[in-house]
């Protein structure tokens, strides 16, 4: 990998063995590793977000409950027992 695509990947914090490999032998990106951290915790020690906006990014993140999994379930144990049902009615009749 190139410095550009491990760049990419500090940004997106992903910290694979092959990251750190990269940085252990790459000076500049070492550097820019650790500017990149430097700026994240002075970004977060400078800006607080309002407690509105977070409830507001929670709420547009959070899944929706959804009735689908269980119509799902109760189609399908309904099934199991209609077909349940019409064997034994068939051993019944034999």
């Amino acid at each position: 990998m190139n410095c550009a695509e491990i760049e990419d990947l500090i940004l997106n914090q992903s910290g694979s063995a092959l990251v750190e490999g990269h940085i252990r032998q790459c000076a500049d990106c070492r550097a820019f590793q650790a500017a990149s951290q430097e700026l994240d915790l002075a970004l977060a020690q400078t800006r607080k977000s309002p407690e509105r906006l977070n409830w507001k990014v929670m709420a547009a993140i959070t899944p929706k409950p959804t009735l689908l999994p269980e119509l799902l379930d109760f189609v399908g144990w309904a099934a199991m027992l209609a077909v349940i049902l019409g064997v034994a009615r068939q051993l019944l009749a034999t």
